[in-house]
């Protein structure tokens, strides 16, 4: 392991990071390595009465995993850069066997890369009867969801927005959460993000604009599954255009590696970090700049 403060700048998600974790690099109450000396971990004191338990894994050395305790949605967090930093600093580190936790998430870890290996996506492999027949359920299932969620813009088209009173608006957020049910979860959030609109009051102009996109949306998404139904492949994933994510697709690593959207062996340099609320969405948001060196 070759831990120089060069290397732990680098890897660090952002200068406050970095500042953070010389200041807890002091802070260690446990510093251990493993004897292969693959492995650094420890403890370091946090708000709570317990401890943070961090490490960092460099069992593969292109590609260290650092793992904490702490709630934090950085990858390294502060208290695994400390952990570097403590390290870096000539701080002693005494001998000890990897803990059992850590070895299952290695074990853990090998086992899923095997699995993904296994199931890794062949889009020139044509599909399987039942695949088919799943997709075609699912996009009929889909075209349904639309066709409600027509009708539910139609419904607020003729009310109009000034028209939608307290009672109304409770109604249409029911009839939202109903669209959860059709696998057309990013037409939801569209709609959702009108409700908060109309729910402020204050963004007639925002209000307006998201009911002629959603009037796109819907127009745009039933034309893409409709062609998808008739297709040869009705698995076939647009890579073109937003369209798959704006219906409500999620996008997996391997689909990425099998349409060609990934550049193997690149490195990417993270600018930024910010995580918000999605109130539309209903989740947090982790969000990052990057470029790719």
């Amino acid at each position: 392991m070759n831990i120089t403060p060069a290397f732990i700048d680098a890897i660090a998600p952002n200068a406050s990071a970095i500042a953070n974790g010389k200041s807890l690099s002091k802070k260690f109450t446990v510093l251990h390595i493993s004897p292969d000396k693959t492995l650094l971990f420890g403890e370091c004191p946090g708000s709570g009465k317990n401890p943070y338990v961090c490490s960092m894994d460099f069992l593969d050395p292109a590609a260290p995993v650092p793992r904490c305790s702490c709630p934090s949605r950085q990858f390294p967090c502060k208290h695994v850069v400390g952990l570097l930093y403590a390290y870096a600093d000539g701080r002693a580190f005494s001998a000890a066997e990897i803990p059992e936790t850590v070895a299952a998430k290695r074990e853990g870890a090998t086992k899923h890369a095997e699995k993904k290996e296994k199931k890794a996506v062949d889009i020139s492999a044509p599909p399987g009867k039942a695949k088919i027949t799943a997709a075609l359920k699912k996009i009929a299932m889909q075209l349904e969801g639309l066709d409600t969620a027509d009708k539910l813009l139609q419904s607020i088209l003729r009310t109009g927005l000034s028209g939608l009173d307290a009672r109304m608006r409770t109604t249409l957020a029911a009839q939202i959460t109903q669209l959860g049910n059709y696998h057309i979860k990013g037409v939801q959030a569209s709609f959702n993000e009108l409700l908060l609109y109309i729910n402020e009051g204050k963004h007639f102009t925002r209000s307006t604009a998201q009911l002629a996109f959603l009037h796109a949306l819907l127009k745009r998404a039933r034309a893409h599954l409709l062609a998808k139904r008739d297709s040869d492949n009705p698995l076939t994933l647009d890579i073109a255009s937003e369209i798959e994510e704006q219906i409500g697709h999620i996008w997996k690593l391997e689909e990425l590696h099998a349409y060609g959207c990934t550049l193997p062996g690149a490195e990417l340099v993270q600018l930024s970090f910010a995580i918000h609320d999605d109130a539309a969405k209903k989740e947090f948001v982790d969000e990052g700049l990057h470029i790719c060196v």
